[in-house]
């Protein structure tokens, strides 16, 4: 039986997990469906540009968050560090630092530009007077009847009404995510727009305060960003992953886990027709056919949702 950890899913959570285990002295596999680091956070190269493909901003109050992404990778003075990235044909090296930038996001609906975060006589003008009532209705009822459940939507809906959650929140954070806001956890809407509702929305935009501590977070208008988009600290911790003896398994695919009176024993993985590792010196080439087969594993970590396995491995020792 093998002593190495298995993670499953090469974006921001499996690859700080990945680093913690081999700072920890664990030796690591990383699988991941993609032929790249970064999951639903990549950065893509699409006509000669890199262009982020989810979240990309790099804020937090937690000091240990905000120093993982900050250090090694790069330092609070703005030092530029080499990135290697391997393409196909050669290996480039490029250089990025975190940049401070202002931030500018509004969102398209009906024809107008909304502020996000949204700001109260923002949003409430614009949607016009029978949808803005129908808003405040909605606010009013969640506040004397708040729904219950620690999901996305009983957050935004209790701090924002129903309403103004459905319009704005609902699809765009199903998108962003790839999970239903029902099954998404409340910890997301916590972190991402703490201690915001309307009534605060109304009152920061009538009385704005002048003192940082009171401003909630998803109403900053500063946050951290990398010079060549979120993606490249994601390569660059890839690579020091690489470097301290991590392996990445690109191009496979995680079937189940598979356990023994609930033990896990080991993984399921499919190999993709080809997979290319690119993040280091190390070129991970696999061919072959997309056959099941069995990894052995005492510890297994996903980062991914964990149901696709479970649901196929608990109380199995054969699947």
């Amino acid at each position: 039986m093998s002593s190495t950890v298995a993670v499953i899913g090469a974006g921001p959570a499996g690859l700080a997990c990945a680093y913690t285990l081999l700072q920890l002295g664990y030796s690591v596999d990383i699988f991941e469906l993609d032929d790249k680091v970064g999951g639903m956070s990549r950065t893509l190269e699409v006509l000669g540009q890199r262009a982020d493909l989810g979240p990309h901003h790099f804020l937090s109050s937690c000091s240990l968050v905000h120093d993982f992404w900050h250090t090694p990778q790069v330092s609070n003075s703005g030092q530029q560090h080499a990135l290697s990235h391997l393409n196909h044909e050669a290996e480039v090296a490029v250089t990025w630092e975190f940049l401070t930038l202002h931030r500018l996001t509004r969102i398209f609906y009906q024809g107008k530009f909304f502020d996000y975060p949204l700001r109260g006589f923002d949003a409430l003008f614009k949607l016009g007077l029978l949808e803005s009532t129908r808003c405040v209705l909605s606010y009013i009822y969640a506040s004397l009847y708040p729904r219950s459940g620690a999901t996305f939507e009983a957050w935004v809906s209790n701090a924002f009404g129903y309403r103004l959650y459905e319009i704005f929140f609902k699809t765009y954070s199903e998108k962003l995510w790839g999970i239903k806001c029902t099954e998404l956890s409340d910890t997301f809407a916590k972190e991402r727009i703490k201690t915001l509702n309307l009534g605060k929305a109304i009152k920061q935009a009538l009385l704005p305060s002048r003192k940082p501590d009171h401003v909630p977070r998803s109403l900053s208008n500063q946050f951290f960003y990398p010079s060549l988009g979120a993606g490249a600290v994601y390569e660059r911790v890839a690579q020091e992953i690489v470097r301290m003896g991590g392996r990445f398994f690109f191009k496979h695919r995680v079937t189940g886990i598979v356990t023994e009176h609930q033990v896990v024993k080991g993984i399921k993985t499919q190999t993709m027709p080809r997979g290319l590792g690119n993040v280091s010196t190390n070129e991970y080439l696999f061919e072959g056919c997309s056959e099941e087969q069995f990894l052995p594993y005492e510890t297994v970590v996903s980062s991914v949702k964990l149901h696709k396995y479970v649901t196929k491995s608990i109380g199995l020792s054969e699947w």
